[in-house]
């Protein structure tokens, strides 16, 4: 072997071993970039994912500061994620300067160097890409997103705090978003709600939920930012616009064996999981057969979870099963698990109680229906008429307290 030859073959493995030795695997806390620039910290998973590079969590920084990433250790290691914590390079004075929003430009710019930076030390995959915001940093991940462009691919926020129209059209049409919201967080409500229908109006691709637990308020637990960065991750690997079809495919396959670790969790856990699992984008035909168990479970989950709630709440039991049974999940399953959905309704419908409840929704659904058709002063006569029957022959059902609410904004309408 010449020369020339043992050179090169020396400079290319000294490159590689620079490369895996940079960062290894564990928490990396306060990095100043080789440039002096900007400074992050940066959690390794104890593997980084093989093939086309390592998906990547950013977690943006707050008013006071940078967050930390120690909390997602457990959730980089099983998906092979880094973490990186950005800083947003202001000086904490208490004043005015060091409102991150007061100077986007620059911060954005300290972003982009820290993304620069990370990209030198690791070998990260260009496109799956997730932002993480709280609530004093959700417009903030906005911007961050219009930045990065098709090179972020997801973003979670947490407790949204008064996310304004502007930021949210900032927000790329490809980025799928999970809103969450704890459930200390009732003050919150309204933002939330406005925030997740702000950004379906722009055409995104959002999820939200409401997660149980916590010690209080200010904090949606740590495990359903998880569950939320399982959901976003799988999206984003089967949806990015720059992945091939064939590319795609191979990526489902990879979900949907994710999935099956979800198959003997709780009946409670895996319904919700699967749930969001399962809205992925169509699946490819060819894939059924994994599909189709997944499916399955879901449903024999959501049967469980309403025999339980059947004891405490026939009326809450029905309603719940009754939308498991519409939902795009259920056209998965096989055979046997639609005749065993249809058979359980129609037990539940023999009921009196049941049996009333449906008489009023289907008097609510042809009063709104009829609204949603036509809107007219004649129509709202007609239909506010139609509700006060309603409350009164029925007013116990679940459809006759929603309709009590929809009296007043009527009358007041009609005025």
């Amino acid at each position: 072997m010449s020369r020339s030859i043992l050179v090169l073959l020396a400079w290319i493995c000294a490159i590689v071993t620079e490369a895996v030795d940079v960062l290894p695997p564990g928490l990396h806390k306060n990095i100043t970039s080789p440039d002096g620039k900007c400074r992050f910290s940066v959690l390794v998973p104890a593997a980084l994912a093989v093939g086309s590079g390592t998906p990547v969590l950013f977690v943006m920084p707050g008013y006071t500061g940078p967050r930390e990433p120690a909390p997602w250790k457990p959730w980089a290691d099983r998906r092979s994620c880094v973490v990186v914590a950005l800083e947003d390079g202001l000086a904490r004075t208490g004043s005015k300067d060091s409102n991150p929003y007061d100077h986007i430009p620059a911060v954005l710019n300290h972003f982009a160097a820290s993304v620069k930076a990370v990209e030198a030390m690791l070998p990260l995959h260009p496109y799956f890409r997730i932002a993480v915001s709280d609530h004093s940093s959700s417009q903030m991940g906005a911007s961050f997103a219009k930045a990065q462009g098709e090179r972020l691919g997801g973003m979670l926020l947490t407790r949204p705090f008064s996310f304004q129209a502007p930021y949210t059209k900032e927000i790329p049409k490809h980025v799928g978003v999970f809103v969450l919201l704890g459930e200390h967080d009732a003050a919150l409500q309204s933002m939330f709600d406005a925030t997740r229908d702000r950004l379906r109006e722009n055409g995104l691709m959002v999820r939200s939920a409401l997660v149980i637990g916590g010690k209080g308020n200010a904090e949606v637990p740590q495990f359903g930012c998880e569950t939320a960065a399982d959901h976003l991750l799988d999206y984003v690997v089967v949806t990015h616009p720059t992945l091939s079809t064939k590319d795609k495919v191979k990526n489902q396959q990879s979900v949907l064996t994710r999935g099956v670790e979800l198959i003997p969790l709780s009946d409670l856990a895996a319904h919700e999981q699967l749930t969001w699992l399962l809205s992925l984008p169509d699946f490819d035909k060819t894939l059924k057969p994994q599909v189709e168990p997944l499916a399955n479970r879901w449903l024999d989950a959501g049967i469980a979870l309403a025999k339980v709630k059947e004891t405490e709440d026939l009326v809450q039991a029905h309603e719940d099963l009754s939308l498991v049974s519409k939902r795009p999940q259920a056209r998965l399953v096989d055979a046997a698990h639609t005749k065993a959905i249809t058979a359980e309704l129609k037990r539940l419908r023999k009921d009196p109680k049941i049996k009333l409840e449906i008489v009023a929704a289907d008097a609510l659904a042809d009063t709104v229906a009829m609204l949603d058709a036509d809107f007219t002063i004649a129509k709202q006569k007609i239909a506010l008429k139609q509700l006060e029957e309603l409350v009164a022959k029925h007013p116990a059902t679940h459809a006759g307290k929603v309709a009590a609410k929809l009296l007043e904004p009527l009358r007041r309408n009609l005025r």
